[in-house]
C-alpha cells in the first residue's frame, strides 16, 4: 500500500466511520497487479515465456493449480505488465523521437473463457488487445474480425501470445476451440492453457507433472506443493505429440493466506476493523483457497456494513463462512452467467429449498418473477448440470426414485452484492439463445454477416403430476423425467440483446 491510501484509509475512517473503504479491494473478482507470495511461480512462468524478450515467440505451456490458487490472478498480472514493457503501447513513445521500428512487438492476451460464448466475441476479445483501432461490438461479421487479425499480424514483428482462462470448466471455451481459430495466424501467436487441469491431449515434457489438480490434494513432505493428479495425457502414440510444459501453481501455505488476507483487508477496510487473529483463523478455515477466504472477508465486510456494526466481529465472520459452500465453485462462475439466469439465482437464495423437490422450488422462484414455471425448471436443471448449483436427494418413505433439491454451489453473500440482476427487477426476456453455444462445436461455418440476435424459443412441456419423479441426472445425462403436467410453451426471450450480426452460433 502506497503513502496515499495509507492516508485515505485513514481520512474515511475517521469521518465516516464506516467498515469498508474499498469494497473491491476486498473482491474475489478483483485481482492485485502484483500477486502475494506467487515470485517463484511468477519467475518460472517468466522462464517458459523467455523467447518472447528475443524476440521469438515460446511453445505453449499450461499453467495449472487447484481452486482459490490465484491462476487467472497471476497470468493477468504478468500479461499486463509484459504488455507494458513489449506492447506496441511502449513502443510508440519512442517511435515519436526518431524514425523506424523499435524492435518486434508482442502483445499479450487474456482470454476469459466464461464470457466468449461465440467465434465473433474470440475475435473480438483478441482484438481488443492488438488492434490500434477500436473493435466493432456489432454491424460487422465474424469473417471481418478474423480478416483484421490476420492484417494485424501479417507483418513479421508483431507477434501474440494469447492465455485461454478456464477452458477446463462445463460450457467455457475449450483450448483446442481456441487453437483452431487461431489457425489463420499460428505462425504468429503462441497460446498458455490456464486452469485446474491440462488440456485433453497434452504430453508434458519430461518430469513435469500434468493432468487434474485437486484442491485438496496431498501436499508434499514440506508442505510446499500439490502433487500431480491423475494424468489426462492423449491415448495413444505418444511420440507423435510435441513435450510440452506445465507450469503447477501449489494451494496456498497458511503465511501465505495470511498475508493475501491483511493485504486486501488494509486497502479495502478502514483501520483497525478487523484483528489479526480473526485474519489467522480466516486463513485456516480457507485451507489453502484464496478465493474461500476473500469470498468469507468480502461477505463479513457486507453483514457488518448492513448492521450498523463498527467491526467485523466473530458473528459476522461466522455468517459469512457460512454463506460459502464446502467445494464451492468460484463466485465468478455465476457472475458470467446471463442475467436471467443471474436472476434465478437470486430468487434461489431467498427462496427456503430445505425439504422442498425441485418442482415446488422452481415454482416457488416463477411466482417472484415473470419466468414461467416450465422456464424456471430448466434453468435449474441446466445450472446444476453446469455444477453452479447442485443437486441434492430428498429423503422419501416411499418406493421409486428420490426427488431432489438444489443448493448454491458459489459463495450466496457475495453474489448478492455483486450482480446485476435484482429481485425488484424479474423479467422474462433474455435474448441469450438457449441452445447454449457449444464451444466445442465444429468450426466456424458462418456466412459473410452474420446475425447474433439470439432468440430463445423454449418450447419445453413439462408434465407436472403431484409425484415429483426427479431422476437424477448426473453431468452427462439431460434427461430429466420430472412427471409435471403444465404444457408451457414459453417463447421467453431472454434479456441479454447481443446484436453482432452473425449467424455463427457456436465457435
Amino acid at each position: 500500500m502506497n503513502l496515499q491510501e495509507r492516508i485515505a484509509r485513514r481520512r474515511s475512517a475517521h469521518q465516516g466511520r464506516t467498515v469498508v473503504v474499498d469494497r473491491d479491494h476486498l473482491s474475489p473478482v478483483v485481482h492485485r497487479p502484483e500477486p502475494i507470495g506467487r515470485g517463484p511461480v511468477l519467475e518460472q512462468l517468466l522462464d517458459e515465456l523467455e523467447p518472447v524478450f528475443d524476440g521469438e515467440l515460446p511453445e505453449p505451456v499450461a499453467v495449472v493449480g487447484p481452486p482459490g490458487s490465484g491462476t487467472s490472478a497471476i497470468v493477468t498480472a504478468l500479461f499486463d505488465a509484459l504488455n507494458d514493457r513489449l506492447g506496441e503501447s511502449s513502443r510508440s513513445i519512442a517511435t515519436t523521437t526518431r524514425a523506424g521500428s523499435t524492435g518486434p512487438v508482442t502483445w499479450f492476451v487474456y482470454v476469459d473463457g466464461r464470457r466468449v460464448e461465440s467465434a465473433f466475441a474470440f475475435y473480438q476479445s483478441v482484438l481488443s488487445v492488438i488492434s490500434a483501432e477500436p473493435v466493432p461490438e456489432s454491424g460487422i461479421g465474424t469473417d471481418d474480425l478474423r480478416e483484421r487479425l490476420t492484417a494485424r499480424l501479417a507483418r513479421h514483428d508483431r507477434r501474440a501470445v494469447v492465455a485461454i482462462d478456464h477452458h477446463d470448466e462445463p460450457e467455457t471455451l475449450r483450448y483446442e476451440r481456441a487453437r483452431e481459430l487461431l489457425e489463420p495466424v499460428s505462425d504468429s501467436v503462441a497460446t498458455i492453457a490456464v486452469g485446474q487441469s491440462t488440456p485433453e491431449k497434452w504430453v508434458p515434457a519430461d518430469g513435469e507433472a500434468d493432468g487434474d489438480v485437486d484442491g485438496n490434494a496431498d501436499r508434499d513432505e514440506d508442505g510446499t506443493g500439490i502433487k500431480a493428479g491423475k494424468s489426462r495425457t492423449a491415448t495413444g502414440d505418444e511420440s507423435t505429440q510435441p513435450a510440452r510444459s506445465v507450469v503447477t501453481v501449489p494451494a496456498y501455505r497458511h503465511h501465505e493466506l495470511v498475508d493475501v488476507i491483511t493485504d486486501r483487508a488494509s486497502t479495502g477496510l478502514a483501520a483497525g476493523v478487523l484483528d489479526h487473529e480473526s485474519v489467522r483463523e480466516l486463513a485456516i478455515w480457507a485451507d489453502g483457497n484464496a478465493h474461500d477466504a476473500l469470498a468469507a472477508l468480502f461477505g463479513a465486510a457486507c453483514h457488518a456494513t448492513e448492521t450498523d456494526a463498527t467491526r467485523i466481529d466473530a458473528s459476522h465472520l461466522e455468517a459469512a463462512r457460512s454463506a460459502v459452500p464446502a467445494d464451492g465453485v468460484h463466485i465468478d462462475r455465476a457472475l458470467a452467467l446471463s442475467e436471467t439466469r443471474q436472476q434465478v439465482l437470486v430468487h434461489l437464495v431467498d427462496v427456503d429449498t430445505d425439504g422442498r423437490p425441485i418442482r415446488e422450488v422452481a415454482s416457488a422462484i416463477a411466482e417472484r418473477s415473470t419466468l414461467t414455471n416450465g422456464t424456471v425448471k430448466r434453468f435449474l436443471y441446466e445450472l446444476a448440470d453446469r455444477g453452479v448449483i447442485e443437486r441434492v436427494p430428498l429423503p422419501t418413505s416411499g418406493s421409486g426414485r428420490r426427488p431432489s433439491t438444489v443448493e448454491p454451489r458459489f459463495p450466496t453473500l457475495v453474489f448478492g452484492a455483486l450482480t446485476s440482476a435484482t429481485a425488484e427487477t424479474a423479467t422474462s426476456m433474455d435474448t441469450e439463445e438457449d441452445s447454449d453455444t457449444d464451444l466445442d462445436a465444429v468450426p466456424d461455418t458462418n456466412t459473410e454477416t452474420e446475425t447474433n440476435t439470439n432468440t430463445e424459443t423454449d418450447t419445453s412441456t413439462d408434465t407436472d403430476t403431484d409425484t415429483d419423479t426427479d431422476v437424477n441426472r448426473d453431468e452427462n445425462t439431460k434427461a430429466d423425467t420430472d412427471t409435471s403436467t403444465d404444457t408451457d410453451t414459453d417463447t421467453d426471450r431472454d434479456a441479454d440483446t447481443n446484436a453482432n450480426t452473425s449467424t455463427n452460433r457456436s465457435p
